[in-house]
């Protein structure tokens, strides 16, 4: 079985949008993993990325996506990349604790002690790593937007 990831988002506040990221099992249950902070969604169904998109404030849209382990420039060590997202590009899984620290991205975390902060990232992060290793280095990770998850 091929390694599948989840995260549902719960609504967006003015800031971030919380959500929780869910893996599948090899028994097939899902079995949730960790928090994520991620920002705003603004996606309009239907409506190109670009006339709603703003930079570096703005949640991928909802979808179906691959994802590798590879080498980050930016954070300087292999994360999570989630790829072939239209209108982004070099999106990462993440530590950090507030929206500022995403630009774009998911932030992962495994507390979340306040309404638009998480903590305790780097066991998060870790843990998809881990999962990803156990599965040959590849999955897909579906993005759920409020109202879309069971």
């Amino acid at each position: 079985m091929s390694l599948e990831f989840q995260v549902r988002r719960n609504p967006s506040d003015p800031v971030c949008t919380i959500g929780n990221q869910w893996y599948r099992e090899d028994n097939g249950e899902w079995a949730r993993l960790c928090w994520t902070l991620e920002d705003v969604i603004r996606e309009v169904p239907g409506v190109p990325v670009a006339t709603w998109k703003v930079l570096g404030q703005t949640a991928i849209p909802a979808g179906t996506y691959r994802m590798v382990k590879s080498f980050s420039q930016k954070f300087g060590k292999v994360l999570p990349e989630i790829l072939q997202v239209p209108g982004f590009a070099y999106i990462r899984q993440h530590g950090g604790n507030r929206a500022k620290d995403t630009e774009g991205f998911t932030i992962l975390a495994t507390e979340h002690p306040s309404a638009d902060v998480v903590s305790e990232c780097k066991e998060a992060v870790q843990k998809v790593l881990d999962l990803l290793d156990a599965h040959g280095g590849e999955a897909t990770i579906q993005f759920l937007n409020p109202g879309d998850w069971p």
